[in-house]
């Protein structure tokens, strides 16, 4: 997996009162290949507990389907965030599969960080 790190400065709306994290590492992720096969699609929506030194303490996966629970957990405990203290952010990763057949399928991420990541990929051309 190539690692993209970034800082990029969001805001977050939490208890009536504006706060901004930074995130400083976000790893890229491949949609999950059985659920690509199965053309399982979907939200994973989770609460994460971000420690005062930034990393991931926890995750509390709410919904979503379970290959695709899993991609995102693991996904998600590679963050990094400056975020100063203890604090609770919630998450949505949407897959979403496109109709486009490729022979090689490819992943294409969309990043409103840190309030969701889209994981969108094409179908993969039946072999004949």
């Amino acid at each position: 997996m190539a690692l993209l790190e970034f800082l990029l400065t969001v805001v977050l709306f939490m208890n009536a009162s504006t706060e901004s994290v930074t995130l400083l590492r976000v790893e890229s992720l491949e949609y999950p290949v059985v659920a690509r096969l199965a053309r399982i699609e979907g939200h994973v929506e989770m609460d994460i507990q971000v420690g005062a030194d930034g990393t991931v303490l926890s995750v509390n996966v709410k919904s979503g389907h379970p290959l695709l629970q899993e991609a995102a957990k693991a996904n998600v405990k590679t963050w990094l965030l400056d975020s100063g203290r203890e604090r609770t952010i919630a998450i949505t990763y949407r897959f979403v599969l496109e109709a486009a057949r490729r022979r090689c399928p490819q992943t294409r991420l969309i990043y409103e960080l840190p309030q969701s990541i889209t994981v969108i990929s094409n179908l993969q051309e039946p072999d004949h």
